[in-house]
């Protein structure tokens, strides 16, 4: 069986094989993080965009940070891969060309360094999920105290952060007096483009006199909102594309038809014409961001912890559950109190939309994908609503329930005993403090409290404690079936 490069195109079948353009220009992007979204969802778009301007295309140069398989994926495939967008309907199959190649930036950071100074690059794109910007655990900014930040704040030689990485590129173009660029995190991240921003100036106030100033003066650090969901790919997805295609594919992207990109119009590069392919530019992404996480990801966090506890497996069975679809109704309704009130949005029509979405089983789309870092993904999606509803005197039944069924999950196993799998930066911590809490539930959520800062100042409401601590034995006591 061959494999899908530039030079086996014609042996797919006459309906999938694409309409090629000029691929030889230097990519105009560098992108982090070559993971399933950005295949599924910002690669997709350039493609979208070159077939419409190809004398000028919007080329992709990626960059892998930990890990060697995006480029062992991608690069035998001179980077193309086939998109498969699924819904009940049938399937839209296509061959995207954006993707030029993936360097392994960990093992070679200069060619990273290189391609972000590179004059031909206006814009820098981020997918390297909420832990990759080494935020502090209590807020929003750097942590300076992690190792490998401080690492980079003495030496960006060979950057061990993603936001190294990012600021050894700009140091580069700042001395080469290089000119304007745009960084935009695509990440589901609370003003993404502001965490970005604060991050990379944080450091570079520890390295160069006058860089700081020039990435002020130079660099653009957008917030955006993106919504596609992208489940990982199976080994039953690719023998499927494969038999599809005639072709292997090590880099398929597997996703839903629904997509969705909208991005502050602030760039100091060159713009890309994206909303000829539906991006939408708008002035302030917030309301549209806030809507995302609170009722979006909000409801996949509460399917994929009470879910995994249950041992359920694919998001398309939890939200089939009536007492899962219960909680996460409750929840919407909750959260939807914290919502901005704009004469756009319905909220009855997202909602009934999230459902459809969330009930397609054709994407396969695993909990235990999603419980993967929950650590860094509970503040914003859950505790900060419900922070707001207690300064409120609201009820917060159904967010204290998540969080309850979080702290269930922290073990590493459902209520069964069945291995969850799930990675999380602080796993390590938040186990050895629940094993050395003993029996007692109240004991094993004080000791949460004392090892997870972002529980912050909710652990000093008494009153929710009590609370937490009641739903937290609930959950570990009853099967919930």
């Amino acid at each position: 069986m061959y494999r899908l490069n530039k030079d086996k195109l014609q042996r797919l079948p006459r309906a999938l094989q694409p309409e090629t353009y000029d691929r030889t220009p230097k990519p105009k992007v560098v992108h982090l993080g070559v993971g399933a979204f950005h295949r599924a969802h910002q690669a997709w778009y350039f493609d979208r965009l070159n077939h419409l301007e190809p004398e000028y295309p919007w080329l992709i140069e990626g960059a892998s940070l930990r890990s060697k398989s995006a480029g062992e994926q991608l690069n035998p495939q001179d980077g193309l891969y086939v998109h498969v967008a699924r819904s009940a309907a049938g399937s839209d199959v296509t061959v995207v060309q954006s993707l030029t190649q993936v360097v392994n930036a960990f093992e070679e950071p200069e060619a990273l360094t290189s391609a972000i100074a590179r004059p031909d690059t206006q814009l820098v794109t981020l997918t390297i999920t909420e832990k990759g910007y080494c935020q502090n655990g209590g807020n929003d900014d750097l942590d300076l105290h992690r190792e490998d930040v401080k690492r980079d704040l003495v030496s960006l030689e060979h950057p061990c952060t993603a936001i190294g990485s990012l600021l050894a590129g700009l140091r580069r173009r700042y001395r080469e007096k290089g000119q304007p660029l745009t960084i935009l995190s695509c990440d589901n991240l609370s003003h993404n483009g502001d965490v970005t921003r604060r991050a990379v100036l944080a450091m570079a106030e520890h390295h160069e006199a006058g860089l700081t100033e020039w990435i002020g003066d130079n660099v653009s650090f957008p917030n955006s909102m993106v919504d596609r969901i992208a489940p990982a790919v199976t080994a039953a997805d690719r023998d499927e594309t494969q038999k599809l295609t005639g072709l292997e594919d090590h880099g398929l992207a597997i996703t839903e038809q629904f997509s969705q990109w909208v991005i502050e119009n602030n760039f100091k590069g060159q713009r890309p014409a994206l909303e000829r392919v539906g991006v939408t530019w708008v002035d302030n992404v917030d309301a549209w961001e806030l809507r995302k996480l609170r009722l979006l990801n909000a409801a996949h966090t509460a399917l994929a912890c009470l879910g995994s506890w249950l041992d359920i497996r694919f998001v398309h069975e939890a939200i089939s559950d009536p007492r899962l679809e219960s909680l996460v109704d409750q929840m919407w309704r909750e959260t939807a109190t914290t919502l901005p009130d704009t004469e756009d949005f319905n909220l009855t029509t997202y909602l009934a939309s999230l459902k459809l979405r969330f009930g397609n089983p054709h994407l396969q789309h695993a909990l235990v994908q999603i419980a993967t870092d929950s650590s860094q993904k509970l503040p914003q999606r859950i505790l900060a609503p419900l922070a707001e509803r207690l300064a409120q005197r609201d009820s917060v039944t159904a967010l204290t329930t998540v969080v309850a069924a979080w702290l269930c999950i922290q073990t590493g196993q459902s209520q069964r005993g069945t291995d969850l799998g799930f990675s999380d930066p602080l796993s390590e911590t938040l186990r050895r403090a629940l094993n050395e809490a003993g029996d007692s539930y109240r004991t094993q959520v004080d000791a949460v409290f004392a090892v997870y800062p972002a529980l912050g100042a909710l652990g000093e409401d008494d009153k929710w404690r009590e609370q937490l601590i009641a739903a937290y034995a609930t959950c570990r006591s009853e099967s919930h079936r």
